[in-house]
């Protein structure tokens, strides 16, 4: 039942958006009845992975199979606007011949992987997926008892958004964030009610030498308000290892009733406060 319900909660949350029409079909699935246990899991995490809007982003990968070594060695596969790349070796840092590229796909194209599998009711399908951004992790595919050494699986681990400078490509991750502090800063009335604006002031650091602030976003569901504080850092660069403490204030884009109770998240960070 509560999986249902957070099924339910997430497509309320995302149909009040403008849906591309991958993801409406996405939607459509979840709401039929026809739907396998394995089909809707992997529509509901593929719904997450559209909201996270992610373009741009690298990841290592590796394929489980009975295959050649080279087939199976670890990679990182950096996607630029839905398309890949470049691929490397991880242990190596040399990069997948052009002939060889075939092999690797996007977070989309693995979606449509393990979609294929129910599509042809493969005979066991197992799978992991990350919790925050809904791509899979771990995949185990078994499509027919009566054949040996066919089954075959991936892993994804490491995923982080990058951003494609003209010179330079980005890694963009959150901010650690170590406290938080709320205050009112203004009460006025609104419609014979009222209403508090909120300052908060968010207490991090950044991890290295290059890394900087590179945006923050702020959004509003019910008595929760999250703020996101991004970082970005240039990849590939040797940065020396000095912690740098950070402090920011940020006014609220929110109206709050003195009396009752909210919550502020920041980063995984959570703060409860009243008025």
């Amino acid at each position: 039942m509560k999986s249902c319900s957070t099924l339910m909660f997430v497509i309320f949350v995302l149909m009040g958006c403008s849906l591309e029409p991958e993801t409406s079909a996405v939607v459509k699935t979840l709401l039929s009845q026809e739907a396998s246990p394995e089909m809707s899991q992997v529509a509901l995490n593929q719904l997450k992975w559209q909201s996270a809007a992610l373009s741009s982003y690298q990841f290592e990968f590796s394929w489980q199979c009975f295959c050649l070594p080279d087939y199976v060695a670890p990679v990182l596969v950096t996607v630029r606007e839905g398309i890949i790349d470049s691929v490397v070796y991880t242990h190596t840092r040399l990069s997948v011949d052009a002939d060889k590229l075939s092999r690797y796909l996007t977070i989309d194209e693995l979606f449509t992987f393990i979609q294929s599998a129910i599509d042809e009711e493969a005979i066991k399908i197992v799978s992991e997926y990350d919790l925050e951004y809904g791509f899979p992790t771990k995949v185990w595919i078994d499509w027919n008892a009566m054949i040996a050494d066919e089954e075959r699986g991936f892993q994804v681990s490491n995923l982080v958004e990058v951003e494609f400078g003209a010179n330079q490509i980005w890694i963009i991750q959150d901010l650690p964030i170590t406290e938080i502090d709320i205050r009112p800063v203004l009460s006025q009335p609104l419609n014979q009610k009222r209403f508090t604006s909120v300052e908060a002031t968010v207490n991090g650091y950044l991890p290295d030498s290059c890394t900087q602030l590179h945006r923050i976003q702020q959004t509003r569901l019910g008595q929760t308000v999250y703020l996101r504080f991004r970082s970005k850092r240039p990849k590939e660069i040797a940065c020396l290892q000095i912690i740098t403490e950070v402090s920011y204030k940020v006014i609220l884009d929110s109206k709050f009733i003195p009396g009752q109770t909210y919550e502020l998240q920041v980063n995984g960070k959570s703060k409860v406060f009243n008025l």
